[in-house]
């Protein structure tokens, strides 16, 4: 039986250790750590914190109401430390409300991003300016790391260019995603209707045409106004089917004639997210990019989403958040 003394005195002590930051934080952070984890967002970092990816990591996970895993690649030499603690602390400090992790991993860099990319929702890489474009040679034989994480990742993969400052070219409103008909711009079409969802803003379906080639050697082809008016209506049945799934996203289709590269970096500008999907056929499905991807990668503004083909799951799982 405790005394009226000793009573007050616990609830001294009680209120001296809540009012306590670090005490709170350390209690909050366990707390999280006994709840079912949902599946994360994974920023990978290098030698140094890709900080625009950063930032569009964490607002990501903070949208998601997700973890953050910071995830490093080390060499048996190396810890990685400093740069795992560093990107830790600046996300801690942007978003106190997200559970961010930092976990060195030993083994290749490619290898421990895809395998991290396995269980996570989204993986985000970081890119400086706009380095030179890869000859042949190098492009066949030393790819960018974005380029050969992008091809073969199981989730989408985010790649967000830093800019001198350090900041991210997030600033932007509205997303853009490029659709031609196949399965892969389906599940690009539906990564990109969540995020506009959950940004409540807009989405700008791009959809490139180019004239019909001649199909045979006495060079008949369609008519330049049947070719567009095919255009037009391949661009409304992609996107007319998602309409109903998420009625309170504004949606506009721009067919445009020209290079879909082009096309999607000339609307992505100014844009939140660019998103492009990947077919991903034939035994070789993981070994390369295609082109548009690497072109929006290379000389794209916006932060690009690459998303590959989603199982039937994928349009329940939309559904089931509205």
């Amino acid at each position: 039986m405790l005394s009226d003394a000793e009573h007050r005195t616990i609830e001294a002590l009680e209120a001296g250790l809540l009012a306590d930051r670090h005490f709170s934080r350390a209690v909050d952070l366990v707390a999280r750590r006994l709840r079912p984890r949902a599946a994360p967002v994974v920023l990978g970092v290098g030698a140094a914190i890709p900080t625009g990816a950063l930032v569009w990591a964490v607002a990501e996970a903070q949208r998601r109401r997700c973890p953050l895993q910071v995830v490093h690649a080390v060499r048996p030499s190396l810890t990685g430390a400093a740069v795992l603690d560093g990107a830790v602390a600046l996300a801690e400090t942007l978003a106190p409300d997200v559970d961010v992790s930092a976990h060195p991993v030993p083994g290749p860099v490619d290898q421990v991003l895809l395998q991290a990319g396995r269980t996570a929702r989204l993986l985000v890489l970081g890119t400086r300016e706009h380095a030179p474009r890869p000859g042949l040679g190098q492009a066949l034989w030393r790819r960018p790391l974005a380029w050969r994480v992008a091809a073969a990742a199981h989730c989408p993969v985010a790649v967000v260019r830093t800019w001198p400052g350090g900041g991210a070219a997030d600033a932007g409103c509205g997303i853009v995603v490029g659709v031609d008909g196949g399965p892969g711009s389906e599940a690009a079409l539906l990564f990109a209707l969540r995020c506009a969802q959950e940004r409540r803003t807009s989405l700008t379906a791009v959809h490139a045409w180019t004239a019909d080639c001649p199909a045979d050697l006495e060079g008949m082809a369609a008519p330049v106004a049947t070719s567009e008016a095919h255009a037009h209506r391949r661009a409304a049945v992609a996107v007319e089917r998602w309409r109903a799934l998420c009625p309170d996203v504004p949606i506009v289709v721009d067919t445009v004639r020209g290079d879909p590269a082009a096309a999607l970096v000339e609307s992505a500008a100014g844009a939140a997210l660019v998103v492009v999907g990947t077919r991903r056929r034939g035994p070789t499905r993981a070994a390369a990019l295609g082109s548009v991807s690497r072109d929006l990668i290379q000389r794209g503004t916006a932060p690009v989403a690459v998303v590959p083909p989603a199982p039937v799951a994928g349009r329940t799982h939309l559904a089931a958040r509205r």
